[in-house]
Parts: C-alpha cells; structure tokens; sequence
C-alpha cells in the first residue's frame, strides 16, 4: 500500500479502516487528511484490486526498536464499490481461518 505516496505494509484491514506501518522518517499527524492506495487481492480469481481512498489518522504510534510508525486511519473517503471488495477480501480470510481451524482440530482428534 502507500500512503502519502510513500509505501507502507498493512497490519490490518476494515471496510471502515486499516492499520499500517510506516518508515519512522515519514511525518504523520493525528487528524491529518492523507490520501493513499491499497491492493487487495480479488476474492474470485488472481487479479489485485488497486483501490484509492482519502482517510484521516486517528492514531501514530511510535515503534522505537523497528524504526517504524503504526498508523491507524479511518476512510473518509472510498468507493462503495471497493469497499464492498475490501469486505469481501476480509470475510474470505475469516473463512479460510475457519477452515483452518477445524482442520487443525480434526487432525488432534
């Protein structure tokens, strides 16, 4: 993903959000307005969705030993469209841990 133009990895997704972390040396301020890109693998075949977004940061937090910032935003603004995808894309993680899980299970047994 980038954000503010600068790439960043992604920690964690919503439809209403995400966390990401970020090099230390790229400033981010709380309820600053940043625009930025996610990639989000298609649920149905292996194409990458590229979803723009407009967002405000809720949260930076310091990681002092890695180096890094972890950002947590909100989207202000996204595409119904590709937010329904980002939902998608969570919901089939949720199921393949699922599926994971029991699996897991089955083998203890």
């Amino acid at each position: 993903m980038t954000l503010k133009g600068q790439e960043s990895n992604t920690i964690n997704i919503s439809a209403g959000g995400l966390l990401c972390s970020s090099d230390s040396s790229v400033p981010f301020k709380h309820r600053e307005v940043v625009s930025g890109t996610i990639f989000v693998p298609n649920t149905t075949d292996e194409e990458i969705n590229i979803i723009p977004f407009l967002c405000e940061i809720i949260r930076v937090d310091l990681v002092k030993e890695l180096e890094r910032n972890q950002v947590a935003l909100t989207f202000i603004k996204i595409h119904q469209q590709d937010q329904q995808k980002i939902l998608q894309y969570c919901f089939e993680k949720q199921r393949q841990m699922r599926l994971k899980e029991r699996k897991i299970k089955s083998l203890r047994r």
